[in-house]
């Protein structure tokens, strides 16, 4: 929220980015890990599934965001907290849909195999 002020906005909105900011950035990694899933079924020519799976991410997250902001579907009213909460749970739904879709659909391509284990040469020669 610091940031937010010294950039001239007024403490209330500054508050309200902070504490978004603070539950949103757990999403930062399953967000990129649809990133990198979309981009791959892209470009194996699977498109109709990246469409797919964006819009029912865009409808989910409109649904989320109604229930969680407003308090409305028998949930409580959160504010902008419950945005953030949306928006990380989407991502995460649209990142376990996609990551289930590429290992059952694909599996030639063995995208999970090593997961846990970083191929070091590789990422050497992307850092020279």
């Amino acid at each position: 929220a610091t940031l937010f002020r010294v950039m001239g906005q007024d403490p209330g909105t500054a508050a309200l980015a902070g504490d978004y900011l603070v539950i949103a950035g757990w999403g930062i990694l399953p967000a990129l890990l649809v990133m990198v899933l979309k981009s791959c079924l892209a470009a194996l020519e699977r498109t109709g599934v990246v469409l797919w799976v964006t819009l029912a991410a865009v409808a989910l997250n409109i649904l989320v965001n109604y229930a969680l902001i407003f308090g409305n579907l028998g949930m409580p009213e959160m504010g902008v907290r419950g945005a953030a909460i949306a928006s990380v749970s989407v991502n995460l739904a649209s990142m376990l849909v996609l990551a289930v879709y590429v290992q059952r659909s694909m599996p030639e391509h063995t995208m999970f195999a090593r997961l846990w284990r970083p191929d070091w040469e590789a990422l050497a020669q992307v850092f020279r």
